[in-house]
């Protein structure tokens, strides 16, 4: 899944990576969201797990508990939060919205 959304980052310098160690890619800032509306395109209906232990992969990270989950917590790292904006849980898994569906077409289409 490498350079699955391979407009991301491209737009903005300022690089979030809390921690720096092998194997770990640095993440450009709202690449993650990107990402995952990407996986969610591509895999509608996935489940949590699924999509954050795919994410950790993705960025070379060790998957743990919580990590990442501030992108299903309805507030999220910023306040404003990607849950109902851009996914949705429907059922057991999530899928995009249409924002998230919109976002997906115009950074990773």
């Amino acid at each position: 899944m490498a350079g699955a959304c391979s407009k991301a980052g491209g737009r903005d310098a300022r690089w979030v990576t809390a921690w720096d160690g092998p194997g770990r890619r640095a993440v450009a800032w709202g690449e993650n969201i990107d990402w995952i509306c990407w996986y969610l395109f591509h895999n509608p209906g996935a489940r949590y797990s699924e999509i954050l232990r795919a994410l950790c992969a993705h960025n070379g990270v060790e998957f743990r508990s919580g990590q990442y989950s501030d992108y299903f917590n309805a507030y999220g790292m910023t306040g404003q939060g990607c849950v109902r904006h851009l996914w949705r849980r429907v059922g057991p898994g999530w899928m995009l919205t249409l924002g998230g569906m919109v976002r997906y077409a115009e950074r990773c289409a």
